[in-house]
């Protein structure tokens, strides 16, 4: 009983040894990555684009004798029209009618490709609520410093964002090494079970295995955290859960 006691003391030690070695020398992992270099974009006109796309009305409602197809149709229009570089250098499919599948060539063969995902979709305004809304739902108003309207942070917002992106690199000259994919389902407020559930058949049936894939993402929002007078960005790591709380949603502008 004592040579187990004793030799139980010396794995704690060693072990605790350990512990106090490595972490007097544990140095950071941080990634030092340069400093980014200012772009010059457009922003009037990118914020102007935002606001329009917002009044498209195209809601997913409960019952499917409510959708309105011809708003789904009316933004794909509209998008086409704002983007004509990607809409002339990437390949772009229409599936199951309403949702969006674009494909961006890579210069790398063999390189898994990323997708990005956002949603074309919003939730219905309630009419018992419009007149708690700083400015009509649907009007895509700018003013105050924000684009207002059904959409403008979930999730037209991402819409807008990758593709302008997109846009900004085509006109630059810009080539991807790996293949990019942009899908945009159109009815991720109902459970994406007739969008993005069908551009990830379409996908798996190509046998298209991803290298990693970045959904809509979180806001960026300034006075969170005590001390940090920056704005932060917040990281979501799960899905967020089917109740709505946004009766009414802007867009900042910076």
């Amino acid at each position: 009983m004592k040579k187990f006691i004793l030799a139980f003391v010396g794995v704690v030690g060693l072990l605790g040894a350990i512990i106090v070695v490595r972490t007097a020398t544990f140095t950071s992992r941080q990634i030092h990555a340069a400093p980014i270099v200012p772009i010059n974009v457009e922003r009037d006109t990118i914020v102007s684009r935002l606001g329009e796309a917002i009044r498209f009305k195209t809601v997913s409602y409960q019952t499917a004798a409510e959708f309105n197809a011809q708003e789904f149709r009316n933004f794909h229009a509209f998008l086409e029209k704002s983007f004509p570089l990607v809409h002339r250098y990437l390949g772009k499919e229409a599936v199951n009618e309403h949702s969006l599948l674009y494909t961006w060539k890579g210069k790398t063969e063999g390189l898994k490709p990323i997708l990005l995902l956002a949603h074309l979709d919003v939730v219905p305004v309630d009419s018992e609520t419009e007149k708690s809304w700083t400015q009509a739902p649907f009007a895509g108003t700018i003013a105050d410093g924000y684009v207002w309207g059904r959409g403008a942070m979930d999730d037209k917002a991402s819409v807008l964002g990758i593709l302008e992106a997109v846009e900004y690199l085509l006109r630059e000259g810009f080539a991807p090494e790996r293949t990019i994919y942009l899908a945009f389902g159109h009815d991720e407020e109902l459970g994406g079970n007739h969008g993005a559930a069908k551009i990830a058949e379409l996908l798996r049936a190509r046998k298209i295995e991803m290298e990693f894939a970045l959904d809509e993402g979180m806001n960026i929002l300034s006075g969170i955290i005590a001390g940090i007078a920056a704005p932060v960005a917040l990281i979501g790591v799960a899905a967020g859960a089917h109740a709505q709380s946004d009766l009414s949603a802007g867009c900042t502008i910076e």
